[in-house]
């Protein structure tokens, strides 16, 4: 019975996996942490004012506004508290922080909270300098410039976009060598030789990478889920 007994033991010890809050309704249910919105922000209005179950929810147990949420991410990585903010602030924040640390202390949920509308300036009626502007805002976008200082400005924050569970190196996996690579390689370049010229030129641009779009998300950001022994 000693030897059968140690056996199960073995078997039923696993690693400690903390879940992570990846959605508007994880976060209502869970007791740990208090959720807060930013002064200010629309979403007060539109939680309030919202006849969805869950966002009444939401609504109704938020703790005090805070200020910004760049100025809470140190106790927001400290797992004191969670708050909803617009993505692109955070990953910026996320990016900082893995480039000083190597670590990710910040975990943007898969879920978004609410998509809204394309980013703008803002002038007064008839204003002098709107149709300057329209036409330096055109020139940046289309000559890529927006793109690429926004993917400058976020590219450390990919690290710690990736969902605690799918980490593959959590699961022993290591990224594979070229000399491993090179065999499915050949086989797309090949395939992409016996393809008509119009059908070539699609497969090409469908694996371009998607250009970061400057649009307002609001998310919401915790801290990183850790896996403990």
């Amino acid at each position: 019975m000693t030897s059968y007994g140690g056996i199960l033991t073995a078997m039923l010890t696993v690693p400690r996996v903390t879940i992570p809050i990846d959605s508007l309704a994880d976060l209502v249910t869970q007791t740990d942490l208090t959720w807060h919105n930013e002064a200010g922000s629309s979403l007060l209005t539109y939680f309030r004012e919202s006849a969805d179950e869950l966002h009444q929810k939401v609504h109704r147990g938020q703790g005090p506004n805070i200020k910004a949420c760049l100025n809470e991410r140190q106790n927001i990585a400290d797992g004191k508290l969670a708050a909803i903010c617009d993505d692109t602030t955070m990953m910026k924040a996320m990016a900082d922080d893995f480039s000083e640390t190597g670590e990710c202390h910040l975990y943007i949920t898969r879920e978004k909270v609410l998509s809204h509308a394309i980013m703008a300036l803002a002038f007064t009626k008839h204003s002098l300098y709107l149709a300057k502007t329209n036409q330096l805002v055109q020139v940046v976008l289309e000559a890529g410039l927006w793109n690429k200082w926004l993917g400058d400005q976020l590219a450390n924050s990919s690290r710690c976009l990736r969902h605690p569970q799918l980490d593959r190196r959590q699961r022993g996996l290591q990224p594979i060598d070229m000399d491993s690579f090179i065999g499915p390689l050949l086989l797309l370049l090949l395939g992409e030789a016996q393809l008509p010229p119009e059908l070539l030129g699609y497969c090409s641009l469908y694996w371009l990478p998607s250009p970061y779009q400057p649009s307002l998300v609001s998310t919401l950001v915790t801290h990183h889920p850790r896996q403990t022994l």
